[in-house]
């Protein structure tokens, strides 16, 4: 058996560890929004700072560093990073953070919220360009 095949089945029950992924461009403001840790491997333009925000500024994830001079993370790093947000202080932090994270943007996102507001103002002035074309398209046709 895999050495590692029991962390994959643990991670797969934790609650707050949704997922792993090697691609994590874009993925940040769904884990601010889901209320998951993130373990995050920037590697280059956005996700450099996307990771700064995640572990400095928001406190949802770790950084997993690479071990040798080409910036490889290595499969014992990753376990490691793992350890951290699942079973170690840190993960109280974490928790506490993803809560407050998640309810603000349930909050923004809900009916009344300014992402609700904006859509709808959205959509109104679409309307009312929409509006404007037609009746210029009848006054000229």
């Amino acid at each position: 058996m895999d050495s590692n095949a029991f962390l994959v089945e643990d991670i797969k029950k934790h609650k707050d560890l949704s997922y792993l992924r090697g691609k994590v461009t874009n993925k940040y403001v769904e884990a601010l929004s889901l209320g998951v840790y993130v373990i995050t491997m920037p590697i280059w333009t956005n996700q450099i700072t996307n990771a700064k925000f995640i572990v400095d500024v928001w406190k949802l994830g770790v950084k997993a560093i690479g071990d040798d001079e080409k910036g490889i993370v290595r499969r014992e790093t990753i376990v490691d990073c793992i350890g951290e947000v699942m079973e170690s202080e840190k993960e109280n932090e974490l928790k506490k953070n993803s809560i407050k994270w998640k309810n603000l943007v349930k909050n923004y996102v809900d009916e009344g919220g300014s992402s609700d507001k904006n859509i709808v103002k959205f959509v109104n002035e679409i309307t009312i360009q929409v509006g404007i074309i037609k009746l210029y398209l009848k006054v000229v046709c």
